[in-house]
């Protein structure tokens, strides 16, 4: 498992052909990557189907690539959270998120000592949710593998209709929806588990 809260423009020079051939080499060991999408350009998110230079790891064309935007206390999309139905695949929320700061705490505001200058927001917040859902479920169920659990998030997400137009699923990550849906299944392999999971009369409705 590896989570990336962190990206840049893909220009086409040796950084991406690099980084493209990690992340393969990642997928050749099971291995799921988890991107931040980006906080687009001076505030606003972009395409990144559309951009010219798409944001990178987000953008690679790889299975174990699972790319995160952000949505914000409603459920929709964060204004600054980059988007794209080819290229980002779930949201999770990145706004106004508790993080760790020194001295062993947690905050959901940033302080310099001198008073509050920020929250902590951004696709960088929403990718670790992605990623720690991952490795619960992979812990659960292990047979699933690095693309069965990637799969059994996408389709367990809440569906959002802000989101049906930004993100391949259409949704946001949803825990509970994914634990709640294999227990009958754990020990299978990974196409027996899905092919049950999916095609079952226990797989919930959105």
């Amino acid at each position: 498992m590896i989570n990336a809260s962190w990206g840049f423009p893909d220009v086409g020079d040796d950084s991406s052909k690099l980084l493209f051939e990690a992340v393969d080499y990642a997928r050749q060991k099971n291995v799921l990557f988890v991107a931040a999408a980006g906080n687009g350009k001076t505030g606003v998110g972009f395409d990144n189907d559309r951009e010219p230079h798409p944001i990178l790891p987000c953008g690679l064309d790889l299975e174990n690539v699972i790319c995160v935007a952000a949505s914000d206390q409603e459920g929709k999309l964060a204004v600054f959270s980059n988007f794209g139905l080819k290229t980002v695949h779930i949201a999770a929320p990145g706004v106004q998120i508790f993080s760790t700061v020194p001295e062993n705490g947690y905050e959901d505001v940033i302080d310099d000592g001198k008073g509050q200058i920020g929250i902590w927001s951004g696709t960088s917040m929403s990718a670790p949710h992605v990623a720690g859902a991952a490795a619960l479920l992979l812990s659960e169920f292990p047979t699933l593998g690095a693309l069965g659990v990637k799969d059994l998030m996408l389709r367990s997400t809440f569906a959002n209709p802000p989101l049906r137009r930004k993100v391949s699923s259409g949704g946001i990550l949803n825990l509970a929806r994914a634990f709640s849906s294999v227990p009958l299944f754990s020990g299978t392999t990974r196409q027996r588990a899905l092919t049950k999971l999916f095609f079952s009369p226990y797989w919930p409705a959105f």
